[in-house]
């Protein structure tokens, strides 16, 4: 009887094994400028026959009046739902969807905080009915008014589900918190302020912001490089530049002083989410920024995920970010865990912020918090419509366009004392803004070591 002979297994830590770091070039990408003010960032790739455009439009949410919050997404929503008016077709709101649906397309919108986004997907041998259907929504829409009260309907019935969803909950009121309940950073849309929109309103959004001179088009896959620009030309040949103004955004308001806010929810696991405000765009300090949350709570071997997860098992995942903003982004971490470990989640999370600014860095910790953000670096380019989609990006909010190519050598170069000092710098522990969504009755006793909880209710 023969036997199989087997090697012995051997176990390996995965921290142990020895990975090459991932090596990635970034592609080209072609920058030109219309005769409009237009600004086309285009990638040719003819491996499969489609193409992909994005129009990225300075018209976010922060530019709303506070009594219409909601108007830049009812905008955007009714400039691809309410129909083209153009010189050469009309089509109503139906006919349009026919006609993409017709051509296997997609043609998409919405609102964001600082722009509306207005997208097509459409195949290579109907680019230049997919185009000008794009370009017709984006000059001629009908902006009907049946269709703008249409989706202010569907939006009030979105409010009124918002509260479903407990993280959604503990986000949006955690940014009140933050930045202020009245800023334009936290705001949301309300049953009045969306039933105070008027079809005026939408007209006066879109006239003021949806300008080609304020626009950034990218274009990604099947089409003639040495064509392009002459087609795009032709295509928006009749949309002018027009002067744009913006509103003053209001300044940040909310204070330093920490807080720890309950919002009741009958629900057997509690959501922390804690932090305070953070960095400014094209903070010279970015990269160091970027490994120490790393090590903090923004990978796998983080801290918070040792101690949180397993060390204690007090939550299946834990992570941090600390965003850079306009004016100022934040600092946040997030857990969920089960109502009786509440307290003690808040006390370990609290206290890893608070040994990051006193604990230097190890060596190891610094050898993986660099390898994983350079190995987790081709990531965000996992769709190869990416590259463009970022580098407008880079322009709109205004950094350097040399971000992609040098950010590896910027995490490389990052040292534990630099670390060490933006710790010292950016984190402070005395100021956080805790909120905790979950069993308002078991955490209003349980959380009183932490601090004096304030009890919050949500609007129904």
């Amino acid at each position: 009887m023969n036997r199989q002979r087997h090697s012995p297994t051997i176990w390996i830590h995965p921290n142990e094994l020895a990975i090459e770091p991932l090596e990635w070039d970034i592609p080209n990408a072609m920058r030109l400028e219309l005769h409009n003010g237009m600004i086309v960032y285009l990638q040719a790739d003819t491996e499969l026959p489609l193409l992909d455009v994005r129009a990225i439009i300075r018209a976010g949410t922060v530019y709303e009046p506070p009594h219409l919050t909601g108007l830049a997404e009812i905008t955007a929503e009714t400039v691809r739902t309410g129909g083209i008016a153009s010189p050469q077709r009309t089509m109503t709101s139906d006919d349009v969807d026919r006609h993409i649906e017709y051509l296997a397309g997609r043609l998409e919108t919405y609102a964001d905080r600082e722009y509306s986004l207005a997208s097509l997907s459409i195949l290579e041998k109907d680019k230049t009915e997919g185009l000008a259907l794009l370009r017709d929504m984006l000059m001629y829409p009908a902006l009907d008014g049946k269709i703008i009260e249409h989706t202010k309907k569907k939006q009030i019935e979105d409010i009124r589900r918002q509260n479903d969803n407990p993280q959604q909950v503990a986000f949006r009121e955690w940014l009140k918190l933050v930045y202020g309940a009245k800023s334009p950073w936290a705001m949301t849309p309300q049953v009045e302020t969306i039933q105070s929109i008027q079809q005026t309103d939408v007209n006066d959004f879109y006239q003021r912001y949806y300008q080609p001179n304020n626009i950034i088009l990218t274009v990604y896959g099947a089409f003639d490089p040495d064509r392009i620009e002459m087609e795009l030309e032709e295509l928006f040949q009749a949309w002018q530049p027009q002067p744009i103004s913006f509103p003053a955004i209001p300044p940040i308001t909310s204070t330093t002083s920490p807080e720890l806010v309950v919002v009741p929810k009958v629900q057997e696991q509690s959501v922390i989410v804690l932090g305070h405000l953070g960095i400014r765009r094209n903070s010279p300090d970015y990269f160091p920024i970027l490994v120490m949350n790393e090590i903090l709570g923004g990978g796998f071997t983080s801290r918070m995920m040792r101690e949180i997860r397993s060390n204690r098992g007090l939550s299946y995942g834990v992570y941090s970010r600390l965003t850079e903003g306009t004016e100022a982004g934040v600092f946040v971490s997030y857990c969920a865990t089960k109502t009786e470990s509440t307290r003690e989640a808040i006390e370990v999370m609290t206290g890893i912020v608070r040994e990051m600014k006193t604990a230097p860095p190890a060596p190891e910790e610094m050898e993986l918090a660099t390898e994983s953000l350079l190995n987790n670096f081709v990531f965000q380019f996992d769709a190869r419509s990416e590259l463009v989609r970022r580098l407008a990006g880079l322009e709109f909010f205004g950094q350097p366009a040399d971000f992609y190519q040098t950010y590896r050598e910027n995490v490389v170069r990052v040292t534990a004392q630099d670390v060490q000092r933006v710790a010292e710098t950016y984190l402070h522990p005395e100021n956080l803004k805790i909120l905790v969504v979950g069993d308002a009755e078991q955490l209003m006793v349980s959380l009183q070591p932490v601090g004096t909880p304030r009890l919050i209710h949500l609007n129904p």
